[in-house]
């Protein structure tokens, strides 16, 4: 009963909303008003080639020498065009890990 409640509401809004939204003026972008969020600056590397540096969270793939390579680890890089990039850290220390 609840799915058929939201299939149906989905429904409505398809029917009534989206073709009025479609009419709408496109929002405009304003790079000032961007939140603080790491997402929307990887999202700009990734598909427009802007360079962002940061720390990412990916699987190792030998980033870290003395760490699984399955293991997700939280490690410096940059985002452009070309993907995301992990910075090679090498060892840690043993009480580290």
């Amino acid at each position: 009963m609840k799915l058929l409640l939201l299939v149906l509401v989905v429904l409505s809004l398809l029917e009534n909303s989206y073709p009025k939204w479609l009419k709408e003026a496109a929002m405009e972008y304003i790079y000032d008003y961007r939140s603080d969020e790491h997402g929307s600056y990887i999202l700009d590397g990734l598909e427009l080639g802007r360079l962002y540096r940061g720390y990412f969270n990916l699987t190792n793939n030998g980033v870290i020498k003395n760490s699984a390579d399955h293991a997700v680890i939280e490690a410096p890089g940059y985002v452009n065009a070309n993907g995301i990039n992990l910075t090679l850290v090498g060892t840690c220390p043993s009480d580290v890990l």
